[in-house]
């Protein structure tokens, strides 16, 4: 299932999910057939529902990997970190530069509609910023980000916090 964490106002997503699947159910329960059709035909309706869910986050994340490219320099590294996070390196960047460059991605993710079989998907995104600190581990660095991540998602989501 896509995740609201992503950006992926889920709601909307949900209600275009669930007005499909009310119009198959519908039509599955008032045909003629038999009752052990219809179980297999809801089965069948559930099992596809859980692959467009799948292929609909696959789809985001494809969208928001190549609007994140088109806006970094060429030396920058952008890395998928978990099921929907990205950490972005940007060397000889100060923390503003950082925050100016993810409120400029930003604004292009939510200016963007992801296409997806007939839905169209309305991406945002949130965004913790940090500098390395050497003195710190990795995992320390990574958390102070993620730390300003979970700020930027508790605050409204769909901003830069640095």
């Amino acid at each position: 299932m896509p995740y609201s964490d992503m950006g992926i106002p889920a709601e909307e997503l949900l209600e275009q999910i669930f007005t499909k699947t009310q119009n198959l159910y519908k039509e599955i329960c008032h045909s003629e057939s038999d009752a052990s059709s219809n179980h297999y035909e809801i089965f069948r309706l559930l099992t596809d529902l859980g692959r467009i869910l799948i292929n609909a986050g696959d789809a985001v994340l494809k969208h928001v990997a190549q609007i994140l490219y088109t806006n970094m320099r060429i030396c920058d590294g952008i890395y998928r970190w978990g099921g929907e996070e990205f950490i972005a390196i940007l060397p000889d960047t100060d923390m503003d530069g950082a925050a100016e460059t993810a409120e400029r991605i930003r604004r292009a993710v939510q200016a963007s509609i992801c296409h997806f079989e007939d839905l169209d998907i309305k991406v945002t995104m949130s965004f913790g910023v940090t500098t390395i600190d050497r003195s710190k581990s990795i995992e320390d660095n990574i958390k102070d980000a993620d730390e300003k991540l979970y700020k930027a998602k508790e605050s409204g989501r769909n901003i830069v916090i640095k």
